[in-house]
């Protein structure tokens, strides 16, 4: 969704576009050299697209989002920000055709676009980590109780979601620093924070 990325608020940013309307703002814009902009990667989930005239023709430069949270266009330098790696590309050519010299805005009145599955994504993405986020402390309550002498619950609450145990003796560390962090004694304390 374009309100929640960190740059919805730049003239330069059009959003969710594809490549064939990126080259057409460009062409409107005259198609000078340096002259770009900026668009949500539609291959890329929380990445962008730098789309970048030179000499007539326009290139396209995916900016991915790392894992780190920091933004780097393929190979190249990471940034914190997409705003820093376009300031960073505006006197450094580091792998572009040429410098980033003038933005190509939006016209006026037009926002940055968003696609009609923008919402969904960001939901689905937010289910994901829950859900994932839910099955990592659960199989680690498990584990914990296990440890703690209440492998029957653990046994029966795994097998009635078709896991197995052979993770357990894994996870025995990581149980014992969540039950400290927790500040829980034992495994019913535990057990009623997950009801």
């Amino acid at each position: 969704m374009a309100s929640s990325d960190p740059v919805s608020h730049l003239s330069y940013f059009f959003g969710n576009i594809t490549r064939e309307e990126a080259e057409d703002y460009l062409l409107q814009g005259g198609l000078n050299n340096g002259l770009y902009l900026l668009r949500q990667s539609r291959n890329y989930l929380g990445g962008f697209a730098l789309s970048l005239a030179n000499n007539g023709k326009v290139y396209h430069y995916t900016i991915e989002r790392e894992i780190n949270g920091t933004y780097a266009i393929t190979g190249g330098k990471s940034h914190r920000s997409p705003v820093e790696l376009i300031d960073y590309h505006s006197d450094e050519v580091d792998g572009l055709v040429c410098l980033l010299r003038k933005p190509c805005n939006r016209p006026p009145g037009v926002e940055p676009k968003t696609s009609q599955f923008e919402d969904l994504k960001e939901n689905l993405i937010k289910e994901y980590v829950k859900q994932t986020w839910n099955l990592y402390v659960r199989l680690h309550f498990c584990h914990f109780l296990y440890i703690y002498g209440d492998s029957q619950s653990c046994r029966s609450w795994l097998c009635q979601r078709r896991f197995f145990c052979f993770f357990l003796e894994d996870a025995s560390l990581l149980i014992q620093e969540a039950s400290s962090a927790l500040e829980v004694s034992s495994s019913s304390e535990l057990k009623k924070l997950f009801e």
